[in-house]
């Protein structure tokens, strides 16, 4: 059985914020990576547990994993 860290994981969202859900999901997503909270090879919970999870629309988390493709080919 695979662990999971989606009931841990350490994102928090502002709804107040200028920056946009997606946006904000992307950069916590990348942070949690360069951190080491997934390893390399890790498997990334899929798009439906993220929108659970944090409470956003599945929309927002297909924007933030497209975001997040450009925040690290970004560096």
């Amino acid at each position: 059985m695979r662990t999971s860290h989606v009931q841990t994981l350490p994102i928090v969202l502002s709804r107040q914020s200028r920056v946009s859900l997606p946006q904000q999901v992307g950069e916590e997503l990348k942070r949690l990576i360069l951190e080491g909270y997934f390893k390399p090879g890790a498997i990334m919970p899929s798009s439906r547990t993220l929108c659970e999870t944090l409470q956003v629309g599945r929309s927002t988390i297909i924007e933030a994993f497209e975001q997040l493709k450009f925040l690290i080919a970004a560096g």
